[in-house]
């Protein structure tokens, strides 16, 4: 047992290999902070991410748009839309609608444009 500690010692009393044995344990306490800190990183990334989604589903007295729950239970104002129903554009709506769609006025010319229009999906 003394002559390997006699040669363990030795070694150890080596420049080089006290160098070597440096770098090996800084590398390795490198990696274990930043495996460490990336797992509790993502740990606590996913408890916001669950707490969030909780948040987000849990109900309360609204519907999908955020709107009160109890605004649309009237049918009494519900009006059906068909190919006919008149729709009232501003002067300005039009023009928007007319910039937005420039290039489909270019491709389809006016009468293309006012047949497509004139569809009902």
């Amino acid at each position: 047992m003394s002559v390997y500690l006699e040669k363990l010692s030795r070694a150890l009393g080596d420049t080089r290999v006290q160098l070597v044995t440096t770098a090996v344990a800084a590398s390795a306490v490198t990696v274990g902070v930043m495996w460490g800190t990336r797992k509790a990183r993502r740990t606590r990334k996913t408890r916001r991410l669950k707490h969030d989604a909780e948040d987000m589903l849990t109900l309360d007295d609204s519907d999908d748009f955020g709107l009160p729950a109890d605004r649309h239970t009237s049918t009494e104002n519900l009006v059906a839309v068909t190919k006919h129903t008149p729709v009232h554009l501003s002067p300005n709506e039009e023009l928007l609608i007319q910039e937005q769609l420039a290039r489909h006025y270019v491709f389809f010319g006016q009468e293309g444009m006012a047949k497509v229009r004139d569809s009902f999906v």
